[in-house]
C-alpha cells in the first residue's frame, strides 16, 4: 500500500529472550514489567509468565530498517541492550538466549492510522510498540463500525487520539 508509505517510517527494534539462574525462578516469577522511557537508553523488559523466558526489548525508536532485510541480530546490538538496563538492574547474570530484530511503522506524533482505504478495505498500521496492547479493543471497535453500528470516521479520530464523538462500546 504505497500511499501509506509517506505516513508510517519502520523502526528496526531489537528484543532479546534472556535465560536467567534456576535459584532465582521465585524471584523472577514475581518481577514486575520494567520501561525505562528515555530518547538514548530506553528499554523494557517483561518478566517469565507461563514458564516464558524474560524478554527484553529496546525503548527507542530507529527509524530505520527494510522489512525485507533478515530479522537477525549482531552480538554488539544484544550487549547495547543489556548495556541499557545495567543503571537499573544488575544484568551480571543476565544470560541472552536469542535475539531478533521486530519492525514496527511508527506515524507522526505515534498516533494510530485506522482508516478506510477502500469500498471494503480498512488500514491499521502507525502502532509502533503499542499495537500488541490496543488490538483487542481496536478490532472490537472495528466490529461496531463495519456492522453498523458506530460512524468510520468518528472510529478513525478516536483511534488516531484526536477525540471527536467516539465512545468505546456504545452503539449509534
Amino acid at each position: 500500500m504505497p500511499d501509506y508509505a509517506a505516513r508510517v517510517t519502520p523502526s528496526r527494534q531489537v528484543v532479546a529472550y534472556v535465560d536467567t539462574p534456576d535459584e532465582q525462578a521465585a524471584l523472577w516469577a514475581n518481577h514486575p514489567m520494567v520501561l525505562e522511557i528515555d530518547d538514548s537508553i530506553g528499554f523494557y523488559l517483561v518478566p517469565p509468565v507461563s514458564h516464558s523466558r524474560v524478554k527484553i526489548g529496546v525503548h527507542t525508536f530507529s527509524m530505520e530498517g527494510d522489512p525485507e532485510e533478515h530479522r537477525g541480530t549482531e552480538d554488539y546490538e544484544l550487549q547495547d541492550l543489556l548495556s541499557r538496563m545495567q543503571h537499573r538492574l544488575n544484568t551480571s547474570q543476565l544470560r541472552i538466549d536469542s535475539g531478533r530484530a521486530c519492525l514496527y511503522t511508527v506515524a507522526a506524533e505515534e498516533r494510530f492510522i485506522v482508516e478506510p482505504a477502500g469500498p471494503r478495505c480498512w488500514v491499521m498500521t502507525g502502532f509502533s510498540w503499542h499495537g500488541f496492547k490496543f488490538a483487542p479493543l481496536l478490532g472490537q471497535e472495528m466490529v461496531r463500525v463495519l456492522t453498523g453500528a458506530g460512524d468510520a470516521a468518528a472510529f478513525s479520530q478516536w483511534a488516531a487520539g484526536r477525540g471527536g464523538d467516539w465512545v468505546p462500546g456504545t452503539r449509534a
